[in-house]
């Protein structure tokens, strides 16, 4: 089922396209990742879903035609930021949204041990929120954001400073929210995590420049990516290829300096005597950084 359908969203700040034009929709037991760097659009987008912020024009579909009332009852959110009472508890910040969602003690109660048990946070119940470590803090925050039961999840940046067990942990709660049927709308730097998502969406500037999946993406760039086999500083041997080639993307991935390209477009460089490996099989980040390697380089043009 779709839980959320957005055809042409667009909202103005300072005079400069925050959201362009944007369409897509979410679905149930679907995870949608919002990718792009900062400025892109990515928390303006989920603010104006949040009913925060209003657009200039497009329009959003949800389950009811009251708005307000299906995002309070069937919406969790998790801000970028923490958000919780530093100075309550664990308990007491999982009551206190309770209380805010409307919940007996006796809900409360049954909500609160199934939570516990999901995030791990049991032995820690009493601890003040200000004294857990970072991926204690982000689960907490998910545990308050699910206290209601919703069908929609929205996570600015969750994992944003959290150490890397913890992310895992934390995206294996994702993963088992999702088999269970939620819809889950997430913004990430982190393109590692993007592979998690069903959807990519990569913004700039407002605008939506690629939409799919991680495979579909990824799969964009098939025949089209290269690398350089060479001992020189990849630093610097970067800025030697853009020298020669300004309108081929360059960047520097695990296995050196990874070029982005037809073999017609690598001529330049293969004549300066360089060896060029490949095709090799792309990534997501091949999709994302070419694209927006691009974008850049042909604007400086």
């Amino acid at each position: 089922m779709t839980l959320v359908r957005v055809e042409g969203l667009t909202h103005t700040y300072q005079s400069r396209p925050a959201v362009d034009d944007i369409t897509f929709t979410i679905e149930e037991g679907r995870i949608v990742g919002l990718i792009g760097p900062d400025g892109a659009g990515k928390t303006t987008t989920m603010r104006i879903l949040l009913g925060m912020e209003h657009p200039e024009s497009g329009t959003i579909h949800l389950p009811e035609e009251d708005h307000s009332h299906w995002i309070r009852s069937h919406v969790g959110y998790m801000p970028e930021r923490f958000s919780l009472y530093e100075d309550l508890t664990v308990e007491e910040n999982l009551w206190f949204f309770a209380t805010v969602h409307g919940l007996s003690e006796a809900q409360f109660r049954e909500k609160a041990a199934w939570l516990y048990r999901f995030s791990r946070l049991e032995p820690f119940r009493t601890r003040r929120a200000g004294a857990l470590s970072g991926g204690m803090k982000q689960k907490l925050a998910l545990s308050c954001a699910l206290l209601h039961a919703p069908r929609l999840l929205i996570l600015d940046e969750p994992t944003t400073g959290v150490d890397p067990l913890s992310r895992k942990e934390f995206w294996d709660m994702l993963d088992t929210l999702k088999g269970e049927g939620m819809g889950i709308l997430i913004s990430t730097p982190n393109l590692g995590e993007a592979e998690h998502c069903d959807t990519v969406l990569f913004l700039h500037e407002g605008k939506i420049m690629l939409q799919g999946s991680p495979d579909q993406l990824s799969g964009r760039m098939e025949g089209r990516i290269f690398r350089i086999d060479t001992e020189t500083d990849p630093r610097a041997l970067r800025e030697e290829v853009r020298r020669m080639a300004p309108h081929i993307p360059c960047y520097l991935g695990p296995d050196g300096l990874r070029l982005a390209a037809t073999p017609e477009e690598l001529s330049p460089i293969v004549s300066a005597g360089y060896r060029i490996e490949g095709p090799l099989s792309p990534r997501l980040e091949d999709a994302f950084l070419a694209t927006f390697l691009g974008i850049r380089d042909r604007e400086a043009l």
